[in-house]
C-alpha cells in the first residue's frame, strides 16, 4: 500500500500522491487538508482568513435574492445523514452559501451547490470549506457551470455525447436504437458533480481525483458508470427500463476501487486528455455561439 506524509505543510502534487489517490484514496483524517492544498485553495484561505466573518458581520442579506432558495434547500441536503443535522454543519452551510452569493453575485446560488459545500464541510472548517468551494467553481469546473443558463454544464453534456460516441460506441448505438438521450442523466450528474448521487465512499474518492486531476474526471467517472454497467445496458431492450436503469447508475456503484479502476481504464480511455476535451468544448461553444 502507498503511504502519505500526514504533515499537511509538506503535501504537494507528486507521483506517489497520484498513485495513492487512484488506488486507495486520501486517508479520511487528512482528506480535507489535502483537498485544500492540491486544489490551491489553501493559499486563498491563508490570505483571507477573516473575510468570511467580515462578510457575515457587515453585509446585509435582506435584499439577497438567493436566500429563499438556500433556506429551502438546507433541510433537503443529505436528509438521511445524522452528522449533517446534529453537528452544526447545517448552520455552517447556511453561512458558506450566503457568503458565496455575496462574494460572487454574478454566479449567485444554484441548487446542487448545497451538496458540494456540505460535503466539504464534513472534512474542513467553515472558512476553509468556503475557499475550497470558491476554488472549485472558479478554477476547477469549467467557466459558467452555475450561471443562470447553465451554459457551462450544457456545453459539457454535448461534449460528453461526443466522447461517449467515441469511447463506448456499442452502448451509444444501443441508446440510439431505443431513443435514449444520454444527456437526460449526465446533465444532473455534472450539475451536482456526482456528490448527491454517488454513495459517500465513492463521492469522496471522486473528489480526491477531481481536486488532483481537474474537471476531466467528470467525463472519466460518467464513462465509468456506463462502462461498469455496459453488459446490463446492452441486455435491456425496453426504453422505459433503460431510462430507469441509467437513472440509478450512480447509486448502484458501492465499490470506490471499482469506480476508479474503470475511470482510468486504458482499454476505454487510452489517450483521453484535456486536449481532446478542449477541442470538443471549442466546437460546442461555437455551435452555441458563446465564448469559453
Amino acid at each position: 500500500m502507498t503511504s502519505i506524509n500526514h504533515d499537511l505543510n509538506k503535501i504537494q502534487k507528486s507521483k506517489a500522491l497520484k498513485i495513492l489517490i487512484r488506488n486507495q484514496g486520501i486517508p479520511d483524517d487528512i482528506r480535507g487538508g489535502v483537498w485544500s492544498r492540491i486544489s490551491n485553495s489553501y493559499g486563498k484561505y491563508v490570505k483571507n482568513q477573516n473575510m468570511l466573518k467580515t462578510m457575515i458581520d457587515a453585509k446585509s442579506l435582506v435584499d439577497n435574492p438567493w436566500i429563499e432558495q438556500i433556506e429551502k434547500d438546507l433541510p433537503r441536503t443529505f436528509p438521511n445523514n445524522r452528522l449533517f443535522h446534529e453537528d452544526g454543519i447545517k448552520e455552517s452551510l447556511r453561512r458558506v452559501l450566503y457568503c458565496f452569493t455575496i462574494m460572487k453575485p454574478e454566479v449567485g446560488y444554484t441548487q446542487a451547490m448545497n451538496y458540494l459545500a456540505a460535503m466539504l464541510l464534513f472534512y474542513l472548517r467553515e472558512d476553509e470549506a468556503f475557499w475550497l468551494i470558491c476554488t472549485l467553481i472558479e478554477d476547477i469546473l469549467p467557466k459558467n457551470y452555475y450561471c443562470n443558463d447553465l451554459i457551462g454544464v450544457r456545453i459539457d453534456v454535448e461534449v460528453f455525447k461526443m466522447v461517449f460516441q467515441q469511447r463506448l460506441p456499442k452502448v451509444e448505438k444501443h441508446f440510439q436504437r431505443y431513443y435514449v438521450d444520454v444527456g437526460l442523466f449526465v446533465t444532473q450528474w455534472f450539475l451536482c458533480v456526482f456528490i448527491s448521487l454517488l454513495p459517500m465512499n465513492c463521492a469522496t474518492r471522486f473528489l480526491d481525483s477531481l481536486f488532483y486531476d481537474g474537471n476531466k474526471m467528470l467525463f472519466r467517472v460518467a464513462l465509468a458508470l456506463f462502462n461498469i454497467n455496459k453488459n446490463l445496458i446492452l441486455a435491456t431492450h425496453d426504453t422505459t427500463k433503460l431510462l430507469e436503469l441509467c437513472q440509478s447508475l450512480p447509486s448502484t456503484v458501492n465499490d470506490p476501487d471499482l469506480l476508479m479502476q474503470y475511470a482510468f481504464d486504458e482499454d476505454t480511455l487510452l489517450g483521453f486528455s484535456y486536449l481532446e476535451i478542449s477541442k470538443f468544448r471549442r466546437l460546442v461553444a461555437e455551435k452555441f455561439n458563446c465564448q469559453l
